[in-house]
């Protein structure tokens, strides 16, 4: 993060706003009927806003506890080791659909 954008957000962003970001992503859950790639957009965009960043580890699991339960069986029978795997896996469960 450039010092510019550490003082416009020390300056425009609520107090906390990282660690607000940082619930929203734990709290933000799959909907049965929406697709992976919608839910994983969405919690990505709120993984890059959170200071200090998240490790790989933890967006995995919470990517996983988050997923809806058809996803989380295809991704345990596939046995993805990392989280990028895992999206390739949900994302060709996706399009096969």
């Amino acid at each position: 993060m450039t010092l510019l954008t550490a003082e416009i957000r020390k300056e425009f962003l609520p107090t906390g706003y990282e660690q607000i970001l940082r619930l929203e992503a734990y709290f933000r859950l799959q909907g049965q009927n929406e697709s992976f790639a919608k839910f994983y957009r969405d919690i990505s965009a709120l993984f890059r806003f959170v200071s200090p960043p998240m490790s790989e580890e933890e967006k995995r699991f919470i990517v996983k506890k988050n997923m809806n339960a058809d996803y989380a069986t295809v991704v345990t029978a596939a046995r993805s080791a990392t989280l990028a795997e895992m999206v390739d896996v949900c994302i060709s469960y996706d399009d096969a659909a």
